[in-house]
């Protein structure tokens, strides 16, 4: 439907691929700050399409992309992936609503474009996303030193700081169908190594006694965090890992994004 660079404004350009027709329209969200558009498999995105509209793109300063003037901000993000929606529609007819599926540090932005407009969204999917929280208060109330807090922080401080300028907009979505997909394998995890039996979750310690342990903590974590933003949410947990989730678990969280695209259309 369309493939090349759309000019979104302000001199400013940003490359996107989409596939299908019909509405809701679903757009992916990669994972790291500035995903590019490979950042989901086209094999992946061309099967969505089958069903839907489904676009994938480079965030600003990513392959093809224009880069946002300025520092980079949760609400520049947002922004720019609603001047992409707009210039397609224009451009391709690509319509709305939509359904956001953000995978990893994706989760945060799906979420963001969500809580800015909640009445042209249909449906969240996220992809293996620790919930989003104010990393350096939740960290200190865990009971970590602030030096070992703020040490974590700055290891990585673009994602945080992005993550805490959404924290404060954060609010239940109770009528926005929410799924969240949980990866249950960790390859760096090795039993009989006890410093691999435990992570960070939101500056959180988790502290397993074995690597299923590990990822069903994780998981839980996951669902008690995205229920707050709806209590209904439905969880899944696939035989992935994080990085290699679309690859090894594509065919089971396909039928997840399409379900809520049926939801849409049936208008439930």
């Amino acid at each position: 439907m369309y493939d090349g660079r759309i000019d979104v404004g302000g001199g400013r350009k940003l490359e996107v691929k989409c596939f299908g027709v019909g509405a809701p329209t679903i757009l992916l969200e990669g994972g790291g700050i500035a995903p590019g558009i490979d950042a989901y498999p086209s094999i992946f995105a061309a099967k969505l399409g089958n069903t839907t509209t489904t676009c994938q793109y480079s965030q600003a300063g990513t392959r093809g992309s224009s880069a946002l003037p300025g520092t980079r901000t949760m609400a520049g993000v947002v922004g720019d992936a609603y001047a992409l929606l707009g210039a397609l529609k224009q451009a391709a007819d690509v319509p709305d609503p939509y359904i956001f599926v953000g995978w990893s540090f994706g989760g945060g932005v799906a979420l963001a474009e969500a809580l800015a407009h909640p009445d042209q969204t249909k449906g969240l999917v996220i992809l293996d996303t620790d919930f989003i929280v104010d990393f350096m208060k939740t960290c200190a109330a865990s009971g970590r030193s602030r030096a070992d807090c703020q040490k974590e922080y700055d290891g990585d401080i673009e994602a945080k700081s992005l993550e805490k300028e959404l924290v404060s907009n954060i609010h239940p979505l109770p009528e926005i169908p929410l799924r969240i997909v949980s990866a249950m394998r960790f390859p760096e995890c090795d039993a009989s190594d006890p410093s691999t039996l435990k992570a960070s979750v939101g500056g959180r310690d988790v502290k397993a006694k074995d690597c299923a342990d590990l990822a069903k903590q994780i998981a839980d974590l996951q669902q008690k965090g995205w229920r707050t933003v709806n209590p209904k949410l439905e969880q899944t947990r696939v035989e992935a890992d994080h990085d290699g989730l679309i690859d090894q678990a594509g065919d089971q969280i396909s039928p997840i994004i399409l379900d809520l695209v049926a939801q849409a259309r049936a208008g439930t």
